[in-house]
């Protein structure tokens, strides 16, 4: 019998061992299906620990794959493989391991009065990570045109987020709401991230969950942090608030979130 690149994936996944997912990740990679399965894996897979209470080796390196799957500005990742990367970003995010490796500011090596600023403008450039790529959501279009002969000629274009789209707004969303329960970098989150939240909530104004997530998001960065509240109230926040009560006001656990 063959043994093929899912039978050896399926194996390092069934046996839960991270670092032989990681593996045939890298092994594999160039086959799309088998590459959307160890990601996967790893979004359910139990966090491992090292003795000093980190990531293992395999979690870090499988977080930082997903990072650069996110971190794409050319979109030359496909969407659906992003989509899984997020979901690996969102599971390690869930932890404060996860959430620790995101903010470390090892690499920052600048020292004396600049390193204050060099801290800030490496932690926005992680934030931006996320907010381009929620930015950028793969949007479809839909055009509607006055009948022919009609008195008054129109035409109009919507444009909405493909299901892909959606996707990955629910997931950056739910990043970014998760990244948010750090206390101290609220501060900055909300001055980074804020205008890119609503701006992904508006487009994706018909998806309850990734309404949810925003909704979310932004009451986590204001949350004891009076900074983040001033952030918020000074981005568009208006327009938001409007088509929250025109299109979800029925929604109970919306109205909640909202009320926060």
């Amino acid at each position: 019998t063959r043994i093929d690149d899912y039978t050896n994936m399926r194996a390092a996944v069934v046996g839960g061992k991270g670092e032989r997912v990681h593996f045939y990740r890298k092994k594999y990679e160039h086959r799309p299906l088998t590459h959307c399965y160890a990601l996967f894996a790893f979004a359910k897979m139990e966090m491992e620990l090292e003795r000093d209470g980190g990531m293992s080796m395999a979690c870090a390196e499988a977080f930082e794959h997903a990072k650069t799957l996110i971190d794409d500005p050319g979109s030359k990742v496909p969407w659906t493989i992003k989509v899984f990367g997020l979901m690996v970003f969102e599971r390690f995010l869930a932890t404060l391991q996860g959430r620790a490796e995101f903010f470390d500011v090892k690499p920052v090596k600048v020292t004396g009065k600049k390193r204050q600023r060099a801290l800030e403008e490496y932690l926005q450039s992680q934030m931006r990570i996320l907010t381009n790529c929620i930015d950028g959501i793969e949007l479809d279009s839909l055009t509607f045109k006055s009948k022919p002969g009609a008195d008054e000629e129109w035409e109009q274009t919507i444009e909405f987020p493909t299901f892909r789209g959606a996707d990955v707004a629910n997931y950056g969303l739910s990043c970014l709401s998760l990244l948010g329960q750090e206390q101290e970098h609220r501060e900055l989150m909300a001055e980074t991230v804020t205008t890119s939240i609503m701006k992904c909530m508006h487009k994706c104004h018909e998806e309850p969950m990734v309404i949810a997530h925003g909704l979310r998001a932004l009451y986590n960065m204001c949350y004891r942090c009076n900074a983040g509240q001033v952030s918020i109230l000074l981005a568009p926040y208006k327009g938001l608030m409007a088509m929250l009560k025109e299109s979800w006001s029925g929604d109970v656990e919306i109205n909640k979130l909202t009320r926060r």
